[in-house]
């Protein structure tokens, strides 16, 4: 894929495609999300179950991000969020848990832009943040009861989040972001606004430049966007809109820690990889420009809206892609594994929705082609030579991957009856995972192109390939909410969630012990047609409460999780591989509220208790148990909670937040232990002239504590001593100046 020199000429027709001719002389009034939502800093008077933040409070909790979207739920119960440096200009694996859930894009978390699948995380890099914060309007999340017509993607049992965009304005316009903190920070942001020409079209163009040094170690991390809007409007019924993103990074790595260096967390908090190298290949992979990723990805869709009568019809044909390569170090074998991977997937959404019986019927189907990894198209193994070049050794692997397609219709109604509100849906899931075929690289003794070396190769390796195989989910849903008086609505519901199963960890292990598995008569396909959608039973229950200016919401939640991808052992191979063979069972409550002192201050809390265990032992490769029964899974708190006040005066906006996150485990047994945490971030704002020029100081960490954030295993059944820790970010600082014009 050339994704650099498409992306800018798809971009530039994006765009210039506002001055097309052929459109009606008509006006569509326009509706500002953010307006709306602008004097409720923390909202929990939700439509059913999604919760809205605005874009005014998501730029706020991103901090000292730019570009971190996730934070912007950080303030709700049941999140946690942690990023290995405080600027958070990639997406790091294992960096959001949402109910003990990890927020992994390409399993258990449907992110969406404008109800749109994009771009997913795959093992330890592939994507970053495509949007910046500056062109979202808000962001909405669901966390459990996920009606039939969200959640498109790859997964929905750790919720569901959908990023809504700032539309091309009507009149002319622009804004200019500039920022600078700590560890190098820099940031240049600009978007110029056309307004409306021939009262029928308007366009938006952005782009981004960021990038700061890592606050650990040498290297850093460089992160370059560009967003373009066209809207069109047809008719009074019709409107059109093109939307292009392009996004680039490139970043060094962080060495994570031991659990037996999390031990003496002072001594070993600043501990990354080496900065020189030594001539000792062993030692050398770890020299921190062996450890290093880029990569480059775009988005890309076109929304056709349109009413005849009272039916409104939405289509939205959409791609997006990445492509990049990863490299890694390895001092087992003094050896450095390049991997190159791509993303091209291609989809359409077609969704309506028509007033039936003074409610509302809604359905849609929803398709998707995705050719990617996992596993990785290609490995290279490099030796290190003393003087620190490096050369070819082998082939790792060399795959060719079909397409993973997924295929979705569903159907809901909703409908308010006097006092009583309630949604019911159903959605259909169909999912093709793809064929795959492994190539034999021995006898390859030179660096070769992707095409080069299958071209090369001496044919099939024996037993690597693998015919594609289906599976299929019925996803219902039920929300009813009833209104009781003025000032309490209690509700509930239930959902039944899904999650993709990972394949390339056990493609990796079939590879490594072909021969094992072949003498005990068991195929890759055998293993391959065993893998299962992971699937939740959620249920919810949950008040609120409001009066003037106090509001408070109390939620219980149930879910139970069959097939959840653990490793298992296997006697007759005396190994271990990847299945779906495993249930857990997640119970809590969560309670948040906000209460308006003045018109000045708004406090507002949330706390949580979230007890995520697993229903049974797993067998390991030892022929022994892993005692996991009734354990918590790792990573984990079974306890958290959030506290923070919102000021204004006169031109100040001053905005403290304490985060406490209790004690976890980075095991299934529970052996390694990790300390809870406090820690305390400090936003303001300073309004100069309004909606013109601000400034902002956002502070993370300011007591500069030291502990683990992320806990990052691959799977939930990670075993002692093989879990990675990641000290958190400290004290860091941004300050940006931001005018409008």
């Amino acid at each position: 894929m050339k994704i650099k020199s498409y992306s800018l000429i798809l971009l530039g027709l994006l765009y210039s495609s506002s001055f097309a001719d052929n459109t009606s002389n008509i006006k569509l009034e326009s509706i500002d999300i953010e307006d709306s939502l602008e004097n409720y800093f923390y909202n929990i008077d939700e439509n059913g179950q999604t919760r809205t933040i605005s874009g005014e409070t998501s730029s706020t909790l991103q901090g000292t991000s730019s570009t971190n979207y996730y934070k912007s739920l950080e303030l709700a119960p049941s999140i946690n969020v942690e990023t290995q440096d405080a600027y958070a200009l990639t997406v790091d694996q294992n960096m959001l848990r949402v109910r003990g859930q990890v927020g992994d894009t390409f399993s258990k978390l449907s992110t969406t832009i404008e109800g749109i699948p994009f771009g997913v995380n795959v093992g330890n890099g592939g994507t970053g943040y495509i949007v910046d914060k500056e062109n979202l309007s808000s962001v909405d999340f669901i966390t459990g009861l996920t009606p039939a017509n969200k959640g498109l993607g790859y997964g929905t049992t750790a919720g569901s989040m959908d990023l809504q965009l700032i539309k091309p304005h009507n009149d002319f316009g622009g804004m200019l972001s500039l920022g600078a903190g700590t560890d190098s920070f820099k940031k240049a942001f600009v978007r110029v606004d056309s307004g409306k020409i021939a009262d029928k079209v308007a366009f938006f163009i952005s782009t981004s430049d960021m990038e700061n040094d890592k606050w650990k170690g040498e290297g850093e991390i460089k992160r370059k966007n560009l967003n373009a809007m066209t809207t069109i409007d047809i008719s009074d019924t019709t409107q059109v809109e093109l939307f292009g993103a392009y996004n680039s990074f490139d970043r060094h790595e962080y060495k994570p820690l031991s659990y037996a260096e999390t031990q003496s967390l002072s001594d070993n908090y600043s501990n990354d990889y080496n900065t020189q190298l030594t001539g000792n290949k062993f030692k050398d992979a770890l020299y921190y420009n062996f450890n290093k990723q880029d990569y480059d990805e775009y988005f890309y869709y076109i929304a056709l809206n349109t009413q005849a009568n009272d039916l409104k019809i939405r289509i939205k044909p959409y791609t997006f892609g990445s492509e990049g390569t990863r490299y890694s170090g390895s001092t087992t074998t003094g050896t450095i594994t390049k991997m190159i991977s791509e993303q091209e997937t291609y989809g359409v959404n077609l969704d309506f929705d028509y007033p039936l019986v003074d409610g509302k019927l809604y359905g849609g189907w929803w398709y998707q082609e995705m050719q990617s990894t996992p596993p990785p198209k290609m490995q290279t193994v490099y030796d290190i030579l003393a003087n620190g070049t490096l050369k070819f050794k082998s082939y790792g692997m060399l795959t060719d991957v079909d397409e993973r397609t997924s295929n979705s219709p569903y159907m809901g109604y909703e409908k308010t009856v006097n006092n009583t509100y309630f949604n019911a849906g159903l959605r259909y899931l169909m999912f093709d995972f793809p064929a795959i075929t492994g190539y034999n690289t021995n006898g390859i003794s030179s660096d070769l192109s992707y095409d080069d070396a299958i071209a090369a190769s001496s044919g099939v390796k024996n037993g690597m390939k693998v015919d594609s195989s289906s599976s299929n989910e019925l996803l219902p849903s039920l929300l009813i909410e009833q209104k009781l008086d003025q000032s309490w609505k209690i509700g509930g519901g239930y959902a039944r969630n899904f999650a993709n199963p990972w394949q390339g960890p056990l493609w990796s292990v079939y590879n490594s012990n072909t021969a094992k598995f072949q003498a005990a008569g068991i195929t890759l396909q055998d293993l391959w047609d065993e893998l299962k959608l992971e699937t939740s039973n959620n249920f919810e229950l949950y008040a609120k409460y409001s009066y003037e200016k106090f509001a408070l919401k109390n939620t219980f939640f149930y879910g139970d999780y069959k097939n959840k991808q653990v490793t298992v052992y296997d006697p007759n191979l005396n190994l271990s591989y990847y299945k779906s063979d495993s249930n857990a069972t997640s119970m809590g409550s969560e309670l948040e509220g906000s209460y308006n002192v003045n018109t000045m201050a708004t406090l507002f809390a949330s706390t949580y208790y979230n007890q995520f265990e697993f229903d049974e032992d797993i067998l390991l490769a030892t022929n022994s148990y892993l005692k996991a029964k009734g354990n918590q899974i790792p990573d984990v708190a079974k306890f958290g909670a959030k506290l923070g006040v919102n000021l204004n005066y006169d031109k100040f906006v001053v905005t403290p937040i304490a985060r406490y996150i209790g004690k976890r485990y980075g095991d299934a047994e529970n052996t390694e232990k990790v300390n809870g945490y406090t820690v305390f971030d400090l936003n303001t704002k300073y309004i100069l002239q309004k909606n013109k020029v601000e400034l902002s100081l956002a502070l993370q960490n300011i007591f500069d504590k030291k502990y683990i954030g992320i806990v990052k295993n691959s799977l939930d059944d990670t075993r002692t001593g093989s879990t990675e820790y990641y000290q958190g970010a400290p004290f860091s600082a941004v300050f940006n100046m931001t005018v409008k014009f």
